[in-house]
């Protein structure tokens, strides 16, 4: 009985080990130019409100999403509200650039 355990528990180790990389390479080739990042919100740059922020900002010919109050999503992470990849996080404090929708 004990062997039999032990066997199957042996072969299904693999199984389980595999999972966490095929999830994470799946999660990096959404998000090969940027960074996954889970905002509050999300707002069309051609939206009023996006057209209002950027312009407050100088910026002209962003074509996806703004991400509002974003932070970054390490692996493990759970995002309850705008999980997003975004290649621009680093010019300001409360605003992400570039963003596109992922799901995790």
């Amino acid at each position: 009985m004990f062997s039999r355990v032990a066997a199957i528990s042996f072969l299904a180790l693999p199984l389980l080990a595999a999972t966490n990389p095929v999830e994470l390479a799946v999660r990096q080739s959404a998000c090969s130019v940027g960074s996954f990042e889970c905002c509050d919100n999300t707002v069309d740059p051609n939206s009023s409100k996006g057209e209002q922020i950027l312009g407050l900002l100088g910026l002209l010919g962003i074509t996806d999403l703004i991400g509002m109050d974003c932070s970054p999503i390490a692996s493990g992470d759970t995002c309850n509200a705008s999980p997003v990849c975004c290649t621009d996080n680093s010019s300001y404090n409360f605003i992400s650039l570039g963003c596109i929708p992922i799901s995790l």
